[in-house]
């Protein structure tokens, strides 16, 4: 093990999501404010509870809190645009993100055709209190489904996949009769529909026996659509476990919530540029724009990095960075991840000393260190967010990876020698 070379490479991640942005550093408040499609199909499977049982799996701290009745809309006697127990909920915590849910009904008619012109007015008075209790609030328009099957009768060639498309076009008509107060969109209907295109069986499975309401299934999906545009992460790599939502489903609608969340059509309409602070690698040194920030703290591998408070910052260890950028004091944009690999190179026998096969795994691989000095050596596995799976001392230069004790996705395993020396790669479970 002499002659070691040791280069820092760094790659961006933010579409393959390989590593954590962050367990950031304080606990977020999530207020749901709606009707029945925030709370079916039961008190365990609900919106709320599954989002927030997302992010416990994930290592995150959020509380979460709720204010729906069944059939409420935003406008009208007993809205909440009007309610007491609307703004009272909203007073009661400084929330760093709002969901309003209002009536899919009225979003899913004809695109720029909603059906009440009271919906709009309403919304946004709810939306002004919550940043009234709290500017460096995030408010979130709820973007979400209609009938399974459309309504065909009403609007000739309508189905489940047209509806919503509909509904979110008309979320983004919303958005667009007040410029100036643009609104993060949560694309639930379009990640549905990403999760049909592939699977169209999963098209009845996504909704509750009424075709209307969302199933456990449905609520995954939501639940997976929120944690990406919040934490800026890829939900894949989460290990959680929902009665009445099979292992298949979870894993589809989990990958199709990130996938969806950031196709480059959906990330710019549906407001995540203006909320995201951009990562890049200039020559060696990490820099980030979009947004007028004021100040800033870098972390690596979430922990905060001291010192690192300035507009870049130079890696000087391999691992997960991301920024929290501030705003007039607001500290919760968070970047997407980017990720410094050190990658270590002896030079009498180049970098093969470490081979991986067969990868990707499809039930049982190997790594294999040739040419290596086995004893002494340590091998650590960790997930896209940066969790570890698995971390032990070699016995032998064979180390073998069982399919089984993955969930699907990317890994990443580091190797470190007696001398503190550093071997990074990555493994693929299928």
């Amino acid at each position: 093990m002499k002659n070691i070379i040791t280069k820092i490479s760094i790659v961006t991640l933010m579409l393959t999501g390989i590593f954590s942005s962050a367990d950031a550093q304080k606990a977020l408040k999530v207020l749901f404010i709606g009707n029945s499609f925030c709370f079916y199909p039961t008190s365990s499977t609900n919106l709320p509870t599954l989002f927030k049982g997302l992010c416990t799996a994930a290592g995150k701290t959020v509380t979460t809190d709720m204010d729906a009745n069944p059939g409420q809309y935003f406008d009208g006697s007993g809205g909440h645009s009007t309610s007491s127990t609307t703004y009272a909920k909203i007073r009661s915590q400084k929330w760093d993100y709002v969901i309003l849910q209002d009536n899919q009904g009225y979003f899913a008619g004809y695109v720029h055709g909603i059906s009440n012109s009271a919906c709009f007015p309403a919304n946004n008075r709810v939306r002004d209190s919550v940043y009234k209790n709290n500017p460096c609030a995030h408010v979130i328009w709820f973007s979400g489904w209609g009938y399974q099957g459309g309504i065909p009768t009403q609007i000739p060639g309508d189905n489940t996949t047209v509806m919503n498309n509909r509904i979110d076009s008309n979320y983004q008509y919303l958005n667009d009769q007040y410029p100036t107060k643009k609104e993060l969109i949560a694309p639930f209907g379009k990640a549905w529909n990403a999760a049909i295109a592939v699977q169209p069986s999963i098209d009845p499975v996504l909704f509750y026996t009424d075709g209307n309401h969302p199933s456990a299934t449905g609520q995954y999906s939501n639940a997976a659509v929120l944690y990406t545009m919040i934490f800026k992460q890829d939900p894949s790599a989460v290990n959680y476990t929902v009665s009445g939502v099979t292992t298949a489903n979870a894993t589809l609608v989990r990958a199709k919530a990130y996938q969806t969340v950031l196709t480059p059509y959906i990330y710019n309409s549906h407001q995540m540029a203006k909320s995201t602070p951009v990562v890049a690698n200039n020559s060696g040194v990490l820099s980030i724009s979009g947004g007028n920030y004021t100040a800033y703290q870098w972390y690596l591998n979430n922990v905060a990095i001291s010192g690192a408070t300035s507009s870049t910052y130079t890696p000087t260890a391999a691992g997960s960075y991301m920024v929290i950028a501030t705003t007039n004091s607001c500290d919760n944009q968070w970047s997407f991840p980017i990720v410094v690999t050190a990658t270590a190179v002896q030079e009498s026998v180049n970098n093969s000393n470490i081979v991986v096969y067969p990868n990707p795994v499809s039930s049982e691989s190997v790594i294999e260190l040739k040419d290596m000095d086995w004893e002494g050596c340590k091998i650590e596995i960790v997930n896209m967010i940066g969790q570890t799976v698995q971390s032990q001392r070699l016995t032998s230069n064979i180390y073998r990876i069982y399919k089984n004790d993955f969930t699907t996705g990317m890994y990443i395993y580091t190797i470190t020698d007696k001398e503190g020396n550093k071997f990074l790669g990555k493994i693929n479970v299928m």
